[in-house]
């Protein structure tokens, strides 16, 4: 993952990290008759393999670290997710949820039209907490 862009040997702007758990929940909200809104939470358990300035014993850096990984993976899910929306694929299965839980609603609509103006947003929470031999 790019952290930074600071550096002037090109490798010290990435970080490697191992998904150690994870958890992602999708929460499809009726808005009005026929719209609804879609959310994902993302929460992300990472151990650090690979940080080439190397200063992860102090708790600060690891705190901001965890912050930069956690920005940029947010805004590339928000791009992931806007770019499956206008290939309109629906990829996370909200209409099937939409026709397992609002089946009055699902038959009144056209979901394919319906989907491409569905608002999507996604949360992701990181949390880094392996970082090295020492923790």
């Amino acid at each position: 993952i790019r952290v930074t862009d600071n550096e002037e040997n090109r490798v010290h702007n990435y970080v490697t990290v191992d998904v150690e758990e994870k958890n992602r929940e999708l929460t499809v909200t009726k808005e009005a008759s026929k719209q609804f809104k879609a959310h994902i939470d993302v929460a992300l358990t990472l151990n650090v393999v690979e940080y080439p300035r190397d200063t992860l014993y102090i708790e600060e850096h690891v705190t901001k670290l965890n912050d930069e990984i956690n920005n940029k993976l947010q805004k590339e899910s928000e791009e992931v997710l806007r770019i499956i929306q206008e290939a309109n694929c629906d990829y996370y299965g909200i209409g099937k949820q939409i026709r397992a839980f609002y089946y009055d609603d699902w038959q009144g609509m056209n979901w394919e039209e319906a989907y491409s103006t569905t608002p999507l947003t996604v949360t992701i929470n990181t949390e880094v907490i392996y970082h090295g031999i020492v923790n």
